[in-house]
């Protein structure tokens, strides 16, 4: 029972989305010369985080990076705006 609620207790704290301010505040902690695992333990934070997010800086200019678009793809592109007329497939033939 007790090993089962610390489990669970490690997964909800594994999967929280750490905030944008964490992020930025240990990359300004690394311009002043900290070193990176220990900015990143100041802000509890992993040493990887950092650095996605100060890659993520670097290439894009954000510390979250570019979002991803979610959903499907759309099935009819610009293209395809109008539908043929087929005159074969009417019964006024």
């Amino acid at each position: 029972m007790c090993v089962d609620v610390l489990v669970f207790c490690f997964l909800v704290d594994m999967y929280q989305k750490i905030s944008r301010e964490k992020k930025q505040c240990a990359i300004e902690l690394l311009s002043v010369g900290v070193k990176p695992k220990s900015a990143a333990k100041v802000y509890g934070i992993s040493y990887r985080t950092l650095r996605r997010a100060k890659k993520n800086l670097r290439d894009h200019g954000n510390v979250e990076g570019i979002q991803k678009k979610r959903g499907p793809r759309p099935s009819i592109g610009d293209a395809l705006t109008e539908v043929p007329f087929l005159p074969y497939l009417s019964n006024e033939m």
